[in-house]
């Protein structure tokens, strides 16, 4: 049976509505030490982390376009540039602080949409713990880092991650 593909057009449309509307986190988690000889299958039907100890929201969400010379570099996907121009592709930036997590080994992330607070939880505060969260939002993506991609987070570094969707 044939299926329907995605125009361009329909792609960058739908990418236009989510960077309007959605606010994008990174949710960091500890996992399970013995992942270190082997992380899990993802499964793509979970909602959350398994041990889940904090989120930080989106430093920027662009829109992006395939470039040999561009900045940013995606595993598997070449080399990519911000733009301006509706795509139907996301890049979505994240930065975590130097107090965010401190200690922590991270080795399962997830990128979430429109994660809600509890109340009370200052609308500026770009780091939730767990226990600052009333809905954890919708699940749009996993990652368990092979052993040798796991970090701790330090107190001294700042780690990025640039995150692409594609529609």
């Amino acid at each position: 049976m044939a299926s329907f593909t995605l125009s361009d057009a329909g792609g960058a449309h739908l990418a236009t509505l989510l960077k309007a509307q959605a606010v994008f986190h990174l949710a960091m988690g500890s996992g399970d030490p013995s992942w270190s000889v082997g992380a899990p299958a993802e499964d793509a039907a979970a909602t959350a982390l398994q041990a889940e100890f904090g989120r930080r929201e989106a430093l920027a969400v662009e829109y992006a376009q395939e470039d040999g010379g561009g900045i940013y570099s995606i595993d598997g996907r070449g080399s990519w540039s911000a733009t301006p121009t509706p795509t139907r592709h996301l890049l979505i930036h994240f930065q975590c602080d130097l107090t965010n997590g401190v200690g922590q080994a991270v080795r399962e992330l997830a990128i979430y949409m429109n994660t809600t607070r509890q109340g009370g939880v200052p609308a500026g505060q770009k780091f939730l713990r767990p226990a600052d969260i009333d809905d954890p939002g919708i699940r749009l993506a996993v990652l368990h880092p092979d052993s040798a991609g796991y970090i701790t987070l330090d107190g001294v570094n700042r780690y990025q991650l640039y995150y692409l969707h594609s529609f």
